[in-house]
């Protein structure tokens, strides 16, 4: 990133706009993401809270993947 995009970013977010998700974007992740964005400092979550989301969130994942494909037949998948 060359210095003049970098500068653009940055005034971007100053102003408070953030990208927008794609339509692939899980639910709890977009809402996860926008309160990390908070202006206020104090809505954001703390990194143990994100950590805790994120891997309940992949937990749900795995489960729902090995429940669709039924991989838990396979040792590698624990």
């Amino acid at each position: 990133m060359n210095n003049f995009s970098s500068f653009f970013f940055c005034d971007e977010i100053d102003q408070g706009k953030r990208p927008a998700f794609n339509d692939y974007t899980p639910i709890e992740l977009k809402e996860m993401i926008s309160k990390c964005w908070s202006q206020n400092p104090k809505d954001r979550p703390s990194f143990d809270h994100i950590f805790e989301l994120l891997v309940n969130y992949l937990s749900q994942s795995n489960e729902m993947i090995d429940r669709s494909f039924g991989l838990h037949r396979f040792s590698f998948w624990t």
